[in-house]
């Protein structure tokens, strides 16, 4: 059996996330709306996937387009599109992609680091449905004694951990 134990994913549910700011169109067509988000970042390959599905009713037949940014203390790092042909017969839409980083700014308990997320989706060219979130780039494990590892350094949470008290 391997040291390494565990590695974990952020994911998020706008019905339970609720630090996002969400941005509907008011339009009657409006049926459609971002509804479940995974992240799982990749600090070797410094790379955020996604996936994210949608709820509500896809109307007829049209190109569906997701809007990717990715900010860094406000400034653009990162923007892409993906789009998925859709008809009404299928009931949600999937997006899959990766987000590169090659300037990764890793999240660690010294240096909170948080990249901004925001995701935007069109049915053509019509506004639906706008989701903002954050994200950190890490990776937690935990190895053999108890000892986490984060971003591949060793850390103990009784001996380091912020605002430890020695409290049991």
């Amino acid at each position: 059996m391997s040291d390494l134990q565990t590695d974990t994913t952020m994911k998020m549910t706008s019905s339970k996330f609720e630090n996002y700011r969400e941005n509907y169109s008011d339009s009657e067509e409006a049926r459609i709306n971002l509804a479940q988000l995974q992240l799982t970042p990749d600090i070797e390959l410094k790379v955020l996937t996604f996936s994210l599905e949608t709820t509500g009713r896809l109307v007829g037949e049209e190109i569906y387009w997701l809007q990717i940014e990715t900010l860094w203390n406000n400034q653009p790092v990162w923007r892409g599109e993906v789009g998925v042909f859709r008809d009404e017969t299928q009931p949600t839409i999937r997006f899959t992609g990766n987000i590169p980083l090659s300037e990764a700014q890793l999240w660690s308990l010294q240096e909170p680091n948080l990249y901004d997320l925001r995701l935007t989706l069109y049915r053509g060219t019509r506004f639906q449905h706008r989701v903002e979130t954050f994200f950190g780039l890490s990776r937690l494990t935990t190895v053999k004694g108890g000892v986490y590892v984060v971003n591949n350094y060793g850390w103990e949470p009784a001996v380091e951990a912020p605002g430890n008290l020695g409290v049991a």
